[in-house]
């Protein structure tokens, strides 16, 4: 099973495990990747609310998958500036 493989394989698992913990996921694309996976306990959360668990997705130019970051916990609306490598 390849890289990109795996991270289908993770995305699915990730929508049952820890269904109960977190109320509201969220997800956000760039160029067909995904860049950042973004977790709530609360399910009224509003992205400009603290305690997001953020994940971010590195590609490199063949769209392969080169890292997964993370977690940050944060504002979601602040995402690209957490502190990632």
């Amino acid at each position: 099973m390849g890289v990109n493989e795996r991270l289908d394989y993770f995305l699915e698992l990730d929508n049952y495990i820890g269904a109960e913990e977190w109320k509201q996921r969220r997800y956000f694309y760039s160029g067909g990747n995904i860049e950042y996976i973004a977790k709530h306990k609360d399910g009224d959360a509003e992205s400009s609310d603290g305690g997001w668990y953020v994940w971010k997705y590195v590609f490199d130019g063949s769209d392969n998958l080169l890292r997964m970051e993370g977690y940050k916990v944060g504002v979601l609306d602040d995402r690209a500036t957490l502190g990632w490598i």
